[in-house]
């Protein structure tokens, strides 16, 4: 029978709460499809089960990286600042909007010092998508949002009109102010979890963040949540309350406790007690201790009050009392009868992953017998044979083998565990025994080695042991991939040695191919910490995987090949372990030349094509040893270490495509890695790229990223007089007009340049800069603006017309100063070259002046 939908929305509160990891904080801006408010309905309808289900559906969904794979800037350089204030400051809305988005995506909203009025305009348009862009980017201020842009967020919040989105936007924006939301605005945060119709997501966002208000939550706000809690909105009130934690007044806690230990009250004011109580942390009291214990231990207890229970336990950490520890893993392990129904079944389900969420929620102090437990679960399903699926591929059969194997070790890396000694005396010795299943080794050098290794703390006596396995000649294949994977996670704390032998196995051709791919795995995960030695063998990976176009050949058309690779805007996913062979080691035919697109001319090949390599039935070739896919991003790494020879090669990917569709992506934002200190020459290539024909968008975008962490310098003026005409090549461009400012701002004149001559369908004010420097501006662009192309030709007709503009419009007196005369003077010259309309309207225009001003001395 369905649950009651009040008990049902108390459930969802807590179990979200539950889930709430890092990655699954933005409940609102889900980019993947959400569940419509209807589904949303009917799963209320349904139960608790349903719902709870629901929640973790919307929270698992994938929302695309800010900007993947760009280098971490934690604020912007000052000429970045210069051309993203710029660009905020631009006539045309397109190019605000662009450069709003672009701090947003870049985590600089609260570097960028934006008017209060500025932030009211953009949350006060009729643009839905702008009411989200705005709220979305304001919310980064946190406690710093002034109080009137509160005052808009709230209003947002409660906007129908503004649409689902954007309200859910506003929502997650309020619930960052922290400490520094205003009173006023708490109230209205209270309202809303009343408010008949709004989304639940968007209520269960409002509750957590009046929780989180902690010790600054107004007494009015206190006591008007104090009140919901007799109304149908009980469950919204009392998170929020319980949200609160410690800083919990005394009365509260004793309510709370009171209402936890009746079992008569309301289910939803229980629910929210337990989340309470756990929220307390070391601090829980004894009593809800034990009590909570007797409703763990008992699988009859009411099912919802139960589910939320191992988090509440969970969160006492190094606390944690040997027999809850116990309790905890009872439960992780309980399973359904055997002839439960499907409803039972699903039930079990959804308890096990509340399980093992809050097993996670134990956190980094995660007790040494916790951990134990949880490890020797891993060695007895390792030592279990899995089940027989014999209809079904062995890369089927060995993904659901590594899902089976790496659940109990998962919970450990999620929580960031500290592992005790003993701990890891076991890991190293399974490790490293030869009995056991590759998919177990796989499982402990994933979820317990590697996340070590990258925190720094995997002790030097395991390093050594690691290195000595990996350069066992007799060591099993799978021991060597992952030991050598694991010494490369190191990074700067990998010793000269590991780095050495890494090396000697990447430069060896007798290797197994596999072993080598691992050994790559490692550069790429060493960085800038990688033996210089390694650049010229992953330069040649890519040299032997790059072909530049050669001459169209007449012959039969081949059939269109199907795109099966990657979203190159989703999250990068880690290759498997023994990569598949490919369908045809013959590369394909390369695409013909274009006069647009100039080949890159190859550079000289650091290593040669090496001789096919020996392989064993279990081993795996691939075209030309590796995946360039590895190989590119593992050179970016480098960052400012990136030799020149690296950058030609991840260039020659870029303009002739190699490697599967996101590569050119990655090679892009590979070059990116070397921030400011991306050479002038290798800048330049970048920008005749962006002339080929029928460049996809997303290399188009990435070259555009890649230019705003270098800039363009030094940037002359015909350089500026180049991008500017590709503003008029087409419609006005707003995304390439924000670049332009962005890629410009080490120079204020080039600034000025983008703002007055680049394609715009508005015109800027003149506001307080002196008419003879955007004239002088003209005069000094002109001589680099003589091409016949409609580009040249259209950004010449412009400079015309604003010359004529500020003539009648601006200059009303004569005679004419000096510094504006002398501006006048060669413009009269160069005007006359052009027999435009435009032109010669602006040649007698300069010719009137010049008369009026001699006649006027």
């Amino acid at each position: 029978m369905a649950a009651p939908a009040h008990i049902v929305a108390a459930f969802l509160v807590e179990a979200l709460s539950i889930l709430n990891l890092p990655e699954q904080r933005r409940l609102i801006n889900i980019q993947v499809m959400p569940p419509s408010l209807d589904q949303k309905r009917r799963a209320l309808r349904h139960g608790a089960l349903a719902l709870a289900v629901l929640a973790c559906m919307q929270l698992s969904a994938v929302s695309s990286q800010p900007m993947p794979r760009m280098p971490p800037e934690e604020q912007p350089a000052a000429w970045q600042r210069a051309g993203i204030e710029a660009a905020l400051a631009d006539p045309d809305f397109g190019v605000r909007d662009h450069a709003l988005d672009y701090c947003r995506r870049k985590q600089w909203v609260a570097q960028i010092h934006l008017p209060t009025a500025q932030w009211l305009l953009w949350l006060g348009l009729s643009d839905q998508e702008m009411h989200m862009l705005a709220a979305q980017a304001v919310g980064q201020l946190g406690a710093q949002v002034p109080p009137e842009v509160q005052r808009a967020l709230a209003h947002l919040q409660n906007d129908k009109a503004a649409g689902r989105r954007a309200q859910g936007a506003a929502t997650q924006a309020l619930g960052r102010l922290g400490s520094g939301m205003i009173p006023e605005v708490q109230l209205e945060m209270v309202a809303f979890l009343q408010s008949d119709g709004a989304d639940i997501l968007q209520q269960l966002e409002a509750s957590k963040a009046l929780g989180d208000l902690g010790a600054a939550m107004a007494p009015a706000t206190l006591e008007a949540l104090l009140s919901l809690m007799k109304k149908p909105q009980a469950s919204y009130a009392a998170n929020a309350l319980a949200h609160l934690g410690t800083h919990m007044p005394p009365q509260l806690r004793q309510a709370m406790l009171a209402a936890l230990l009746d079992a008569h009250a309301d289910s939803t004011l229980r629910i929210a007690a337990v989340g309470a109580m756990g929220r307390l942390g070391p601090q829980m009291p004894a009593q809800a201790q034990q009590f909570l214990l007797s409703v763990l231990r008992d699988p009859t207890a009411d099912r919802s009050l139960r589910y939320v229970v191992p988090a509440a336990l969970a969160r006492l950490g190094a606390q944690m009392p040997p027999e809850v520890q116990q309790a905890l893993l009872a439960v992780y392990d309980e399973t359904p009868p055997v002839n439960a129904d499907e409803d039972t079944r699903n039930s079990h389900l959804l308890f096990h992953q509340q399980a093992r969420e809050a097993l996670v929620l134990a956190g980094p102090e995660m007790p040494p017998a916790l951990q134990q437990g949880l490890l020797d679960r891993f060695l007895k399903a390792a030592r279990t044979p899995p089940q027989a699926l014999p209809s079904s591929p062995k890369h089927i059969r060995d993904m659901m083998e590594r899902s089976r194997l790496g659940a109990e070790l998962s919970i450990m890396a999620q929580a960031g565990a500290h592992p005790s000694p003993a701990f890891l005396r076991t890991v190293l010795a399974e490790f490293l025994s030869p009995t056991l299943s590759n998919a177990a080794q796989e499982s402990l050098a994933w979820h317990v080695l590697q996340p070590l290794a990258k925190r720094g703390e995997l002790p030097p006596e395991v390093q050594r042991a690691l290195l000595a396995s990996m350069q066992d000649e007799k060591a099993r294949l799978e021991t060597r991939r992952q030991a050598a994977h694991t010494l490369g996670c190191l990074g700067a704390d990998a010793s000269p040695e590991a780095k050495k032998a890494l090396l000697a196995i990447l430069q060896d051709q007798n290797q197994k191919p596999t072993l080598r791919y691992h050994a790559l795995l490692a550069m790429q995960a060493l960085g800038p910490h990688m033996p210089p030695e390694a650049t010229p063998v992953l330069v040649g990976i890519l040299q032997r995987n790059t072909h530049p176009p050669s001459p169209p050949i007449a012959k039969p058309k081949p059939a269109p090949a199907t795109f099966t690779g990657p979203d190159p805007f989703g999250p990068i996913i880690q290759p498997p372990a023994n990569p598949p062979p490919p369908a045809s080691t013959t590369p394909a035919p390369a695409p013909p030349a274009t006069d647009a697109q100039p080949p890159i001319d190859p550079p000289s090949a650091a290593v040669k094509n090496p001789p096919a390599a020996s392989l064993e039935a279990d081993d795996v070739n691939t075209a030309d040893e590796f995946p360039i896919e590895i190989a590119v991003p593992a050179l970016g790494n480098l960052g400012e270490k990136m030799s020149p020879e690296a950058q030609t090669a991840l260039l020659g990917v870029i303009q002739h495509g190699a490697g599967p569709y996101q590569t050119r992506w990655d090679a892009a934002l590979s070059l990116a890695q070397m921030g400011d200190k991306l050479p002038p020459h290798t800048q330049q290539r970048l920008i005749a790229m962006l002339d080929a024909p029928e460049l996809e968008y997303e290399v188009r975008l990435a070259i555009y990223r890649t230019l705003g962490v270098s800039g363009i310098h030094p940037a002359s003026d015909a350089q500026v007089a180049e991008l500017l005409a590709k503003t008029y090549a087409g419609g006005p461009d707003a995304e390439l007009r924000f670049y332009l400012h962005l890629w410009l701002g080490r120079n204020p004149a080039h600034l000025q340049a983008v703002r007055w001559l680049g394609s715009t369908q508005t015109d800027p004010p003149l506001g307080d800069t002196p008419p003879q420097e955007i004239l002088t501006l003209i005069s000094r662009l002109w001589p680099h603006n003589a091409g016949a192309d409609a580009g040249h030709t259209a950004l010449r007709h412009a400079m015309a017309r604003r010359t004529s503009l500020f003539l009648t419009t601006h200059l009303k007196s004569h005679p004419l100063d000096e510094p504006l005369r002398k501006a006048l003077l060669p413009l009269a010259t160069q005007l006359a070259t052009d027999p435009a309309p435009d032109c010669a309207t602006a040649l007698q225009d300069v010719q009137a002046a010049l008369k009026a001003s001699e006649k006027a001395r």
